[in-house]
């Protein structure tokens, strides 16, 4: 579980932002193989997440004019998608309303919103998804009105 919802850093380059286009835009095409890219700002590369040995091939096929690196990770793109996709909105059995769902891709994981954490909904995640690939955030709906 995080603290608070992950800041969204600043602008990144044009060259960076148009490799990181290209590199989603492939993740996209081979969802199974791949999961979301990302940008490592410190090194200034593009990160191409590579599941399977296929994805590895994509992967080193790709050519932008920035850096490139490839990393081994363990959920693809269609994993994590289908996380975002199903646990989305209210859910009922544990009476918590996920809110909000966005990749975490520098760590293969989801983020999930949620009104709050009681243990059986947190119980219910686990036995539905793998737990690495899920992190939770107990935060207020922004669509709730003011306090």
């Amino acid at each position: 579980m995080l603290n608070t919802t992950p800041v969204v850093p600043g602008p990144i380059s044009e060259s960076l932002a148009g490799a990181l286009d290209q590199a989603d835009r492939l993740s996209a095409v081979h969802p199974d193989d791949l999961s979301f890219p990302w940008v490592n700002r410190s090194r200034g590369e593009v990160v191409l997440t590579a599941v399977t040995a296929a994805g590895r091939e994509q992967a080193a096929s790709f050519r932008a004019s920035v850096p490139v690196r490839i990393e081994e990770v363990r959920h693809s793109r269609s994993y994590l998608k289908h996380i975002m996709d199903s646990a989305i909105g209210r859910q009922n059995q544990a009476g918590v309303t996920v809110w909000a769902t966005f990749p975490d891709a520098e760590h293969n994981r989801i983020i999930l919103e949620v009104t709050s954490l009681p243990q059986s909904f947190v119980a219910q995640l686990a036995a539905a998804y793998d737990p690495s690939a899920l992190a939770l955030v107990a935060a207020r709906d922004p669509g709730s009105g003011p306090q």
